[in-house]
């Protein structure tokens, strides 16, 4: 059912408004990675920007080390930990079927699984042939 982390999904959209507020007005690292770029052209950040700029994203942390506000800073900024929980939370909204959403918080569990399954099936198959 669709919605059912809405309140835990709102409060990574507040905290996305929050450290993207700071890095556009900071934009000491503009030149790191294609987010940036796409950053630079709002002045707010709406769900659709952030779920946007989220998949944009690929996690390569150069601008998480360049960053002169991460932690141990007070402010805490870390962009590329903020969009991979945003990410994962909206996949996990988006999934079909529904009992399949556990698949992406246990992603060694779910792969082994079908891992087993698909050796399973190929060395049944080589033995019915």
């Amino acid at each position: 059912m669709p919605g059912r982390d809405a309140p835990q999904l709102a409060g990574l959209i507040e905290e996305a408004q929050r450290v993207l507020a700071i890095c556009n007005a900071c934009r000491y690292c503009e030149g790191y990675c294609a987010v940036f770029p796409a950053l630079e052209r709002r002045l707010s950040f709406d769900e659709s920007d952030i779920h946007y700029l989220a998949n944009l994203c690929h996690n390569c942390g150069s601008c998480y080390y360049a960053c002169q506000y991460a932690p141990p800073h007070e402010f805490g900024i870390n962009v590329p930990q903020t969009f991979a929980r945003i990410r994962m939370a909206t996949y996990e909204d988006s999934c079909w079927p529904a009992f399949m959403r556990g698949a992406f918080r246990n992603q060694v569990w779910s792969t082994a699984a079908a891992l087993a399954v698909g050796l399973a099936a190929m060395w049944l198959a080589s033995q019915l042939v």
